[in-house]
């Protein structure tokens, strides 16, 4: 699940800034996970109404995880949300707090 909130100001007049801070829940196996694995986002993107109805976007997204999950066999924190490459990682009392910067393109449907 996710939830959040977003404003979207107009540039001009088929332009649009879509600025959005969201939080979720992510289970990286199909079956329930007994632990908190929160992924935060701040994301900042760029948006052109080439239709009517269609729009294109793009821009970035900065992203925190909080996580306490621990591998069922070894007892150890793992993390297999977040890439490689971070930003920062620091592991301290149980958890994992890790951050990395996103991208993001998109097509979207306005009703």
């Amino acid at each position: 699940f996710r939830y959040g909130f977003g404003v979207e100001p107009r540039i001009g007049r088929n332009g649009f800034l879509n600025i959005e801070l969201t939080a979720e829940q992510v289970n990286p196996v199909p079956e329930r996970v007994d632990g908190v694995n929160i992924v935060g986002r701040l994301g900042v993107f760029f948006g052109y109404a080439i239709a009517r109805r269609f729009t294109l976007s793009a821009g970035a997204s900065l992203n925190d995880l909080f996580s306490d999950l621990k591998d069922p066999e070894t007892g150890e924190l793992y993390t297999p949300v977040a890439p490689s490459n971070v930003l920062w990682r620091q592991v301290e009392d149980g958890w994992h707090h890790q951050g990395w910067v996103g991208w993001r393109v998109a097509a979207g449907v306005r009703f």
